[in-house]
């Protein structure tokens, strides 16, 4: 696999993974992460979207900077890590070279309806 396919399995591999995990961690709370049966219905210029039961679900919005490092130290491949400060660094013999990308996303989430008491 090239470097830009590899990449992009990489990213989407970590995001998918991050979004099971948050599935399995919110699951005790009676909420849903990308839940299943949604509608979409029109409200004006807005979408709405639906659950079964008449709950509204909320979009959850990422825009995230990621940081691709590659090393010339014979070593094959690249790191991903959320963005930080410095672009280039050498490091025992080796040369570090860093590039930001931005990634864009949007997770469904249902969260609890609110029950009367």
């Amino acid at each position: 696999m090239n470097d830009l396919g590899s990449y992009i399995s990489n990213v989407l591999t970590e995001i998918v993974s991050g979004v099971v995990d948050a599935q399995v961690n919110v699951n005790h709370l009676n909420a849903q992460i990308i839940p299943v049966g949604l509608s979409v219905v029109e409200n004006g210029e807005q979408l709405i979207l639906k659950a079964l039961d008449g709950n509204i679900a909320s979009f959850v919005e990422f825009d995230i900077s990621l940081v691709v490092e590659s090393k010339s130290s014979g070593e094959a491949g690249f790191k991903l890590s959320i963005l930080k400060i410095g672009a280039n660094a050498k490091v025992a013999g080796e040369d570090k070279k860093a590039n930001s990308h931005k990634v864009k996303f949007k997770v469904p989430i249902l969260f609890p309806a609110h029950k009367n008491i």
